[in-house]
């Protein structure tokens, strides 16, 4: 059975954090801070983000949000923003407008490189293009 846990992007501080508890009907999570009580905060201030319940070939556990990169079976590389596609009803890897890849069971081949907050606009510059648009604020994340 598949792990459900979250995490969040803080808006304002800009930083990650693990989430211990949600409350849907008061729009608010619960998160620690190191030797502090729990702490919570509204919805408007984070983004919340799922984990996959797959992790790349290091054993890191992959979140929506990662940027990954995945070498296919003739070594190919694809480096993109994982996302979940309403559409196909799976977790895709994203690039560009409207070109996406099935991440199924690739474990093997994905290796993640950072994620849209953190390292968004770094990894979109050694890139040395726009196509990938990791950027903070690409359009599902405002």
């Amino acid at each position: 059975m598949r792990t459900i846990k979250f995490r969040a992007w803080h808006k304002k501080e800009k930083k990650m954090l693990e989430v211990v508890g949600i409350d849907f009907g008061y729009e608010t999570i619960e998160y620690y801070q190191a030797e502090a009580d729990a702490t919570l905060e509204t919805f408007e201030n984070i983004i919340l983000m799922q984990f996959t319940g797959l992790k790349d070939k290091n054993g890191k556990e992959i979140w929506e949000g990662d940027i990954i990169k995945v070498t296919d079976e003739h070594m190919n590389v694809d480096q993109g923003e994982l996302r979940y596609n309403e559409k196909e009803m799976a977790t895709v890897i994203t690039w560009g407008k409207n070109r996406y890849r099935r991440i199924m069971d690739d474990e093997e081949r994905i290796e993640i490189i950072g994620n849209i907050y953190e390292k968004g606009k770094e990894l979109q510059d050694d890139r040395g293009d726009d196509s990938g648009k990791y950027e903070k604020g690409c359009d599902k994340h405002e």
